[in-house]
């Protein structure tokens, strides 16, 4: 009995990043254009509530926050993955939005201030996620309006 040995993280990593190239280079032909996105950090609890202060519970819990560096390693192929194919179909921008997460000492977390950001461990709230559409929308209008050397502007500085 011949068995295939169970895909690597680099086999599937290198399997997505074909497969979306494929999937731009097929909205370049057509004309139009692909924009690709990051993607949000993942906290390290179950439940962003239990970030929330109280006059019981320690605050800042240390496992509620993460630096924008950690959240930059943490999604480092998929940051090369977009850039990679940005590089290779100039009609494809790949967009970051994750510095939109964190406070003024680049720590990213389910709060800013009064504003709640995540749901759940993952998914971004109607809130936050108006912060992110504000900042997408900038970079796709300056997509349309310079079509063959557009790229989003770079996040700006923390």
């Amino acid at each position: 009995m011949i068995t295939a040995a169970p895909p690597t993280a680099r086999r599937r990593f290198e399997h997505q990043q074909q497969a979306l190239q494929n999937l731009a280079r097929r909205v370049a032909a057509r004309g139009a254009r692909t924009v690709l996105l990051d993607d949000v950090g993942e906290l390290d609890v179950e439940d962003p509530l239990f970030c929330q202060r109280r006059p019981w519970r320690p605050f800042p819990a240390d496992s509620c926050f993460k630096s924008l560096a950690t959240l930059t390693t943490e999604q480092a192929r998929l940051d090369q993955m977009g850039h990679t194919i940005s590089r290779a179909i100039p009609s494809t921008s790949y967009v970051s939005l994750r510095h939109l997460y964190c406070d003024s000492q680049q720590r990213c977390g389910p709060f800013l201030g009064t504003l709640a950001h995540y749901s759940d461990a993952n998914h971004l709230t109607l809130g936050a996620s108006r912060i992110g559409a504000r900042v997408l929308a900038r970079d796709l209008r300056q997509l349309l309006l310079s079509p063959h050397s557009a790229k989003p502007s770079p996040p700006p500085p923390a």
